[in-house]
């Protein structure tokens, strides 16, 4: 009876340490969205919140819509919020480089693209990306914008099928 006790105890205390472990996780991701929408909202970026899904007002052409259960957000908080692209377009820029073309291989769902058409308005750009449910999210966020060739294809320096 008493190795009985104990090893339901043990049970309990095994059970109490990965709630714990949990909690901390969605803590933690729940702390991270905040962080992140007030990032946002200090850039001046309008957040509509929609279910499982962020639309983020850029500017007044330009609308995106990000997956709350992917990875989205990170890569709009690398590319909008911490400037991943800045020091390749300020060199550009400030060697006068007129950019006609961009390739963005492996868009996504086009927010680097998006990104490129704010910095350079008059570029084409070409947005390359295989996976299908991603170049949904991109055709989305690329639609209501001239400009852009979306591609649905993968590139790939020989032929694999």
């Amino acid at each position: 009876m008493k190795l009985l006790k104990q090893s339901l105890h043990n049970g309990l205390l095994i059970v109490g340490k990965i709630l714990k472990k949990i909690s901390d996780i969605v803590m933690k991701n729940q702390y991270r969205y905040e962080v992140f929408k007030e990032s946002c909202f200090a850039k001046g970026y309008l957040i509509n919140e929609c279910g499982k899904s962020l639309k983020i007002k850029i500017d007044n052409e330009r609308v995106v819509t990000l997956r709350t259960d992917s990875s989205d957000t990170e890569v709009f908080a690398q590319v909008f919020l911490s400037g991943e692209y800045l020091p390749a377009v300020k060199f550009l820029k400030y060697n006068g480089i007129d950019v006609k073309h961009i390739i963005d291989c492996g868009a996504n769902i086009g927010i680097s693209s998006v990104y490129f058409n704010c910095e350079f308005p008059t570029a084409v750009i070409y947005a390359v990306e295989p996976e299908p449910s991603n170049y949904y999210c991109l055709e989305q966020n690329l639609t209501s914008l001239s400009r852009f060739k979306k591609i649905n294809k993968a590139i790939w320096y020989e032929k694999t099928f």
